[in-house]
């Protein structure tokens, strides 16, 4: 079984195919962060609407196109001390059948450039492949 992970930078999304029936899924990574530690407008808030949770932005932009969120990988700590861990809150389903995820930076990452970007984009990968290769 191959598994093919596709970056997205700076919020732009190319769907190409219909990721909804995809098995392999989508990392969406931010571009510039201006407000570090602050969450990100462009992938959306989630608030009550009708009784139920519903998105905003593109991550809510996705699930009424038929993808499921995952949830946020997250990075805690700096440096070598770093680890990401997955934060489920608001997803639609379990990592396992979801298509689509979004990484947050930690504020060291904005602050100190692309090393450490790089870092923990590959932390990021090799933590989804845990959560979603069982």
């Amino acid at each position: 079984m191959s598994f093919l992970l596709k970056l997205v930078l700076g919020g732009i999304i190319i769907l190409a195919t219909n990721l909804s029936h995809a098995t392999e899924p989508l990392l969406l990574i931010p571009g510039m962060v201006f407000h570090p530690g602050k969450p990100d407008p462009t992938w959306g808030h989630r608030s009550m609407v009708n009784g139920s949770f519903q998105w905003t932005g593109t991550i809510g932009f996705l699930q009424r196109n038929g993808y499921r969120f995952g949830g946020y990988l997250q990075v805690e700590g700096a440096g070598q001390h770093s680890r990401i861990s997955l934060n489920a809150v608001g997803a639609d389903a379990p990592a396992r059948n979801a298509n689509f995820f979004v990484l947050r930076f930690s504020p060291n990452a904005a602050i100190e450039g692309l090393t450490v970007k790089g870092q923990e984009i590959a932390q990021a990968i090799a933590e989804l492949k845990r959560q979603v290769m069982f």
